[in-house]
């Protein structure tokens, strides 16, 4: 027991300081650039959440459902290999767009699809260390990789200008990448090989979709804010999403790989997995409500404060987005226990419904003429009716599963 608080410490303590790091040097980035620019920024990762979280096809994920090394090597090559292609696939979308869009522009594609590789190796580099129990190595990834950016973002704006918040995040991706990977090659086994590559799995397919259902309807809004209303409201949302997904990143970076890997170890030990499901979900959910209350009555100031003056909207905005962005905190162990017992069906129905709710409210917002504020308050409430879903959908499958063993035994 001492030994694992040790660890978790450590982990935390890792993405405590990476998430410290964006804290402190976000109100220099914003006396640098100015709001559209954080707009342009916000649509990058966009983009990245969609499509660079399904590039490996999501064979990072299937590596927590096996613990067999044969098994982990086959998902490491076809993941980078499928990686490739889906940033290739992605430079000529991006292309063909680039008519329709005028940020669209063809330093910007490029980085884009170099930053959709980087995004989905990282992806498989983190699963492969996981599996075999080096969180730490992950957590200090990232780390390393958040002053990376805000080195490079701060750094090259004197001679780039505003591309240079893009091009920070790439190279951080690509330092981050790089340090994965030499630890991958130094502590596993796993080398990549072409005798392993093969047509995706069923479980492969499934996690894409589900994956792709969830990234996809998660950042609608930032795909439509810049062409229904402006680049300027989807920098002040950008900025809102950034500090309020702080805790979101901080708890996914150090507890995800630690919650699948652990999952995946006791797998077979249904009454301990059930009570680190209810008991966790239950902690978080009661951490998410502070989170609110704490959101509504400081997030303004705050911004004011701390970004600037010409930030304050973005204050405004993220009362609006806290009931949806901290149920979404709260589902992290949900998730995980979905994932490890490959509950990849159940998964992509749900993403596959909530998909559907978040296209009726656009559906409705261009029907009705939803403001600003109406439109990503109906999404939000629609996001956070489904996350709370998801928690009492896995607790429940959970609790089944509990007594099904324990009457079988």
């Amino acid at each position: 027991m001492k030994n694992k608080l040790l660890l978790f410490s450590k982990i935390l303590s890792g993405n405590a300081f990476s998430q410290m790091i964006v804290i402190f040097t976000t109100p220099l980035l914003t006396r640098l650039y100015s709001v559209d620019d954080f707009g342009v920024l916000g649509l990058v990762n966009a983009i990245l959440l969609i499509v660079g979280v399904i590039g490996c096809l999501r064979y990072d994920q299937l590596m927590y459902s096996t613990i067999n090394e044969k098994d982990w090597n086959i998902f490491y090559s076809n993941s980078i290999f499928s990686s490739f292609l889906v940033s290739v696939f992605a430079f000529f979308v991006l292309m063909i767009l680039n008519s329709a869009y005028d940020y669209l522009n063809f330093e910007l594609i490029i980085l884009v699809s170099l930053m959709i590789f980087l995004f989905s190796i990282t992806q498989i580099l983190s699963a492969s260390l996981a599996v075999h129990r080096f969180y730490v190595y992950i957590s200090n990834s990232f780390l390393l990789k958040s002053i990376f950016v805000f080195v490079s973002q701060y750094m090259l704006f004197d001679y780039l200008g505003s591309s240079a918040l893009i091009w920070g995040l790439v190279l951080g991706q690509f330092f981050q990448v790089t340090i994965l990977f030499l630890l991958v090659s130094k502590e596993t086994k796993l080398v990549y090989s072409f005798s392993c590559l093969m047509f995706p799995s069923k479980n492969s397919i499934s996690s894409t979709v589900q994956s792709l259902s969830n990234s996809f309807s998660s950042q609608l809004p930032s795909i439509i804010i810049p062409s229904k209303f402006s680049m300027e409201l989807m920098g002040y949302y950008s900025m809102a999403l950034r500090l309020t997904y702080l805790p979101i990143t901080f708890f996914s970076n150090a507890l995800r790989p630690y919650l699948l890997g652990e999952l995946n170890r006791k797998r077979n030990e249904h009454a301990s997995v059930f009570n680190t499901l209810l008991y966790g979900s239950l902690i978080l959910l009661l951490f998410s409500i502070i989170g609110v209350v704490l959101i509504y009555f400081f997030s303004k100031p705050f911004f004011i404060l701390y970004a600037g003056p010409e930030w304050e909207l973005s204050g405004d905005i993220s009362v609006v987005l806290s009931f949806w962005i901290m149920t979404a905190f709260s589902n992290i162990i949900s998730t995980c226990y979905l994932t490890v017992y490959s509950k990849f069906k159940e998964l992509l129905v749900y993403d596959s419904l909530l998909l559907v709710a978040r296209l009726m409210v656009v559906m409705f917002m261009l029907l009705l003429n939803f403001t600003f504020f109406e439109f990503i308050t109906a999404y939000s409430i629609v996001g956070s009716f489904f996350n709370f879903c998801i928690i009492f959908f896995a607790i429940k499958l959970g609790y089944d599963e509990k007594n099904s063993n324990s009457y079988n035994s």
